[in-house]
């Protein structure tokens, strides 16, 4: 998992990448309905059992356990429990996640990775990027590969076009061998800020503003976007 999406974007444009090269996003659909909880309590047992003893893995698995099957939901006055999904909204769901993630990825990615079948990868929470040499492996068959990978997950492919992809709030462009960032904004924004003349805290209104004035100066933007921006 990407430590942060600025790391990402400079990480990114140190790379040198051919016209084989293709980039592609995956994004997880569904991700939190879709996570076995005894499969994942079983992959967090195994986990903590590389660096702990059995009765303190079993400690920590228990309650695991106990709280993730607390995914009751009511539809229509009928209560129901599902066999899967964690709770929306859970404390714990969002590590539970990632965990099974990290999982994933070390069970299948890893690989890719060292045999060079995939050049780049990098995910935050439930979206993946990719870099791969499209003359060994083309994007529909890395697309049927993680499909296949796991019962539970469907992942959305979306490849490069007109040179570019979008991932998160950042547009990658291929430029000859090199790749350049811009920051991507979606159709639906509205860049909608607290009115200033609200009796909202100071700081609140002004949150925004210093987090776009942030992310303008710390991607690396050429002169042209970042005037835009």
């Amino acid at each position: 998992m990407t430590d942060n999406s600025v790391k990402l974007t400079h990480d990114l444009t140190k790379l040198t990448i051919s016209n084989s090269h293709t980039l592609i996003t995956l994004d997880i659909k569904d991700l939190y309905v879709n996570i076995a909880i005894l499969e994942n309590n079983d992959i967090a047992r195994a986990q903590l059992l590389n660096h702990n003893d059995k009765n303190t893995t079993e400690q920590i698995c228990k309650p695991q356990k106990m709280m993730l099957q607390q995914n009751y939901f009511a539809f229509q006055e009928q209560v129901y429990q599902p066999t899967k999904a964690v709770a929306m909204g859970s404390p714990i769901s969002g590590i539970t996640a990632e965990i099974f993630l990290q999982h994933f990825e070390h069970s299948h990615v890893t690989s890719l990775l060292d045999f060079k079948h995939i050049n780049f990868y990098a995910r935050y929470v439930d979206d993946i990027l990719i870099i791969h040499d499209a003359s060994p492996t083309n994007p529909d068959a890395i697309a049927q590969y993680s499909n296949s990978i796991h019962r539970n997950l469907q992942l959305n492919a979306t490849l490069e076009a007109n040179d570019r992809v979008n991932f998160l709030y950042i547009s990658i462009i291929r430029k000859g061998s090199q790749l350049e960032i811009d920051i991507f904004h979606k159709p639906t924004t509205t860049d909608t800020t607290i009115s200033y003349l609200s009796n909202d805290p100071g700081e609140q209104k002004f949150a925004a503003h210093r987090y776009y004035i942030e992310r303008m100066f710390n991607i690396p933007l050429n002169n042209d976007r970042l005037h835009n921006e």
